[in-house]
């Protein structure tokens, strides 16, 4: 048998310093990355928390819509005609014509109560 060995194979040379000064420099600048990567998935995760939180002040702005109107009827005069009804801050604003006159009547959303009726006059 002929002596095959594998030294030619297994011959290793000592790195210099700078191959190990380029590496660990590799090395560190590889981990500051992945350090930055994770605290900028972990703030992204944080915003996604805090946002999804905003849902419930939706649902709260909700009712608190449903307990400014919640006024089961609208009251205006026998033989009106309505000409528009608009919601804003608590009170309901129904114009109406009767008559041939029009009027601005404004309802308290939550009571129904009749707050004042403003009549147009043409100039």
């Amino acid at each position: 048998m002929s002596k095959n060995s594998s030294d030619d194979n297994s011959t290793s040379e000592d790195i210099s310093p700078e191959v190990v000064a380029v590496i660990a420099r590799a090395k560190r600048s590889f981990i500051f990355s992945i350090g930055l990567l994770i605290v900028g998935l972990l703030s992204i995760a944080l915003v996604l928390i805090f946002k999804s939180d905003g849902e419930d002040n939706n649902l709260k702005a909700k009712n608190d819509i449903k307990d400014k109107y919640s006024v089961g009827m609208l009251v205006v005069p026998d033989g009106a005609q309505i000409v528009s009804a608009v919601p804003n801050e608590g009170m309901v604003a129904i114009t109406y014509i009767k008559n041939g006159k029009t009027t601005l009547r404004l309802i308290d959303g939550t009571t129904g109560a009749i707050i004042r009726d403003i009549s147009f006059v043409k100039e």
